[in-house]
Parts: structure tokens; C-alpha cells; sequence
């Protein structure tokens, strides 16, 4: 819906355009902007009610509601995580689609020397880019989903088999910082 008003929004702006009605266009394109971002909000709010919805088994009113404040009580984590994932996605990505270019190149040089690779290049870096961009959205939901799982573990007090030894040693460590915390905060 919010991209079928985004396509109608630039066409009205063409349409202003081609009327040389200046101050519509610009507004018209300040409304394609807005839509933009709400569009990407509405995107990241589903992808994270999904995730609790998976983690808890909630309705998803309730697990976008738990979603929201999961990220808004942890900005800091949820940045950083971000920018590392970030960062990991792009670098996978590319090693992925160069990766397979290159190997296709040298499967072909020694299969067929007779044939030029240029088509069969560019055939492997476009099954690269595919399979890559497929593997990376992946991982960034496996990413994003232990993230949440770890902090719904820490906030709801969570310690069961499920959590591996390490991860429950930092959950533990970081609740008992809270509990030091909260009684230093009662007893001043």
C-alpha cells in the first residue's frame, strides 16, 4: 500500500512537472520522502514483530509492542549490532559474488581454454550476486533474531539449557551488575 502511494506520488510529481508547477513538485516529492521513511519503519517494525513472534508466540500487535521496546530499552546494542551486521553482510556479499566469479573463471579456463569467459563471467557474477544477496538476508535475520533472543533471555530473567554455558555466564554477569545496581540505587 505505502509503495503503491510512493508510484502515485512520483507520478503526480511528473505530472507537476510537465505543468511547470515548481512548488507542487517539490512537495509532492517532500511526501514521496515521508512515505520513504515509513515505508523503511514499517518494514523494520515487521521484520522485528516477526522475530518476537517466533521467540514468544504472541499475536503480532503484541509482538511488534514487545519488539519497539526490546529496541527502544537498547539502542546502543542494537547499533552496534547493526553496524557490525552491517559491515559482515557487505563484506560477505562481495566475497561471495567475486568469490564465485573467480572460481567460475578458472573452472572455465580449465574445462574449455578455447572459450572466452566474458559472457560466462559476467553468467557467474550474476549467480553470485543472487545466491549471495539470498545468504546474506539470511544471516542478517539469524543475526538480528539471536540478538533479540539474548536480550529477551536477560530481561525476562531466562536461564535454561537452550543457553549455551558462555552466553548464560554473561547473562548471569549482567544480571547481577543490574541487582548491585538497583540495591546501591535503594540504599542511597
Amino acid at each position: 500500500v505505502v509503495q503503491f502511494l510512493r508510484y502515485l506520488m512520483k507520478y503526480f510529481e511528473k505530472q507537476a512537472s510537465a505543468q511547470k508547477n515548481r512548488l507542487m513538485a517539490i512537495v509532492l516529492r517532500v511526501v514521496q520522502c515521508c512515505l520513504w521513511c515509513f515505508e523503511k519503519c514499517i518494514k523494520f517494525i515487521n521484520k522485528n514483530a516477526y522475530i518476537q513472534i517466533a521467540l514468544t508466540g504472541s499475536n503480532f500487535c503484541t509482538a511488534a509492542k514487545k519488539a519497539f521496546f526490546l529496541i527502544a530499552s537498547n539502542p546502543l546494542r542494537f547499533g552496534a549490532v547493526f553496524v557490525l551486521g552491517s559491515a559482515i553482510y557487505y563484506i560477505g556479499f562481495v566475497c561471495i559474488t567475486v568469490g564465485t566469479a573467480v572460481v567460475g573463471y578458472f573452472l572455465l579456463q580449465e574445462m574449455h581454454e578455447e572459450v572466452s569467459p566474458v559472457i560466462p563471467v559476467i553468467v557467474f557474477t550474476f549467480m553470485g550476486y543472487v545466491v549471495s544477496r539470498v545468504f546474506m538476508s539470511v544471516f542478517g535475520m539469524a543475526v538480528d533474531t539471536a540478538l533479540q533472543c539474548f536480550l529477551l533471555c536477560e530481561e525476562e530473567k531466562i536461564d535454561g539449557d537452550f543457553v549455551p554455558r558462555s552466553l548464560r555466564r554473561f547473562i548471569d554477569n549482567k544480571l547481577k551488575n543490574k541487582a548491585n545496581t538497583y540495591e546501591e540505587a535503594e540504599s542511597g
